[in-house]
């Protein structure tokens, strides 16, 4: 049989046994003790967060369905559509056209419209005010416009 030791509690051995009467039972130290059941706050702490971040799962707003691409939308023709066009028409016929040289340029050398610089015997339309642009821009912006696009002036 084994003997008490030291720092064992009273009645019991190293490892925790009894040591009186022959029974086999086990008995926790304190320390042990407290070991089991801080283990098993952790595992509760555990259970409750994921509890928790289920819920908040659960709770968030399904995702927005997936955008609808539209292939192609006809829009009905515009009342002003035949004026706009007889006034773009008329304006361009006022325009006096010219090719670009570079010795003429002078300070102006890039279309206003779309930002890009005139090209040696590019054709520019030259408007009654004195502004030039190119033609293709010019012919856009007078389908919308009747007037310069820098100094408003009616073409």
């Amino acid at each position: 049989m084994d003997s008490p030791s030291p720092s064992a509690p009273p009645g019991m051995n190293d490892l925790g046994y009894s040591t009186d009467g022959g029974t086999t039972d086990r008995v926790l130290s304190p320390t042990s003790s407290a070991l089991v059941i801080f283990g098993i706050l952790i595992f509760l702490a555990g259970v409750i967060l994921c509890a928790l971040r289920e819920r908040r799962r659960q709770a968030q707003p399904p995702p927005p369905p997936p955008l609808v691409q539209v292939q192609h939308l006809e829009l009905p023709p515009l009342v002003q559509q035949d004026e706009d066009e007889a006034a773009a028409a008329a304006a361009l016929s006022r325009v006096q056209r010219s090719a670009f040289s570079v010795e003429e340029g002078g300070e102006d050398i890039e279309c206003t419209l779309c930002l890009t610089e005139y090209e040696e015997g590019e054709e520019l339309a030259l408007l009654g005010c004195g502004h030039k642009y190119k033609i293709a821009c010019i012919t856009k912006w007078l389908h919308v416009n009747a007037n310069c696009p820098l100094c408003r002036v009616d073409v």
